[in-house]
Formats: C-alpha cells, structure tokens, sequence
C-alpha cells in the first residue's frame, strides 16, 4: 500500500509540473506574438505616415513625368512599327 501511494504522489507531482509547464509555453507563446503584432503596428504607422506625409508637388512632377516617358515610348515604337511595314510593302 505504501507503495501505491509514493507512485500515486510522484504522479501527481509529475501532472502539475507539466500543467505548469504548458502554462509557461502558453505564456512565452502569448508574449511573443504581443511583441510580434506591436511591431507590425508599428511598422504598419510608420508606412501610412510616409504615404500621408507625401509633398502633393512632388508626386504630381514624378507622375507627370512618368506618363511624358511612357507615351514618348509608345510614338517611338509605334514609329518604328510603321517604318518597318512600308519597308516590307
């Protein structure tokens, strides 16, 4: 009977040591994703304020610019495209 009991208090000491180990893994667990979504947040902050804090001038130059380049482009091959059919007719 002695026995029976020592078994019966080794495994009861066994199931609380693991029941505070699954609360310590759940903690860590926790912890680490507060800390990986707070700098998501922050990361996510500091995206949005550089896009809000765009000097308006400037975007509409880049954007000017960027269609000027891109049509004078398409005449260029279009061009291109035209001679090199009147040279094959």
């Amino acid at each position: 009977m002695d026995v029976m009991r020592q078994v019966d208090a080794q495994m009861e000491r066994s199931l609380a040591r693991a029941g505070l180990k699954e609360k310590l893994e759940e903690s860590t667990r926790i912890t680490l994703t507060k800390a990986r979504l707070t700098e998501q947040h922050t990361t996510f902050s500091d995206l949005k304020s550089q896009n809000e804090d765009v000097n308006l001038e400037d975007v509409v130059i880049s954007f000017s610019s960027a269609q000027t380049l891109y049509q004078a482009a398409l005449t260029a091959a279009s061009n291109c495209v035209q001679q090199s059919l009147l040279d094959y007719i």
